[in-house]
């Protein structure tokens, strides 16, 4: 018993190195390619507000304080920060926020603001932003 106690710590030790060494990190700072919107909870007609949205192509957020959205071929550059998982974006000199709801290695996906959690902490009437990595 004794030796199966000192030898699982060095088994998880080989295994976290070895993933780790391959897995590719995790970050929000990179050009993202925009897939979608729609609706996190069915309850809602889908693209209430944001029919705009499918003219957007692409997100970059490789720099940290200032985001480059491509909507058709206009490229438009505004000051950004994260504040918890919150993406707070200064449009017009007002702050418009998007809720961070899933971020992977090659995929993101943004709240858009307005909407309120059920008792289980699921979305409710949610527009969600769809990303993949580039």
């Amino acid at each position: 018993m004794k030796s199966t106690i000192i030898f699982l710590p060095f088994c998880i030790l080989i295994a976290g190195h070895s993933v780790g060494s391959k897995a590719e990190e995790i970050s929000i700072h990179k050009l993202w390619s925009f897939l979608k919107y729609d609706v996190v909870n069915v309850n809602i007609n889908k693209g209430v507000g944001f029919g705009a949205s499918e003219g957007l192509k692409f997100l970059d957020l490789t720099n940290a304080d200032s985001l480059t959205f491509i909507y058709e071929t206009k490229p438009t550059v505004l000051p950004y920060q994260i504040n918890g998982n919150t993406v707070v974006v200064q449009m017009e000199n007002k702050p418009f926020e998007f809720t961070i709801w899933k971020l992977t290695t090659d995929e993101l996906v943004l709240l858009a603001q307005g909407y309120k959690l059920d008792q289980n902490g699921v979305p409710e009437n949610a527009i969600g932003l769809f990303f993949k990595a580039k």
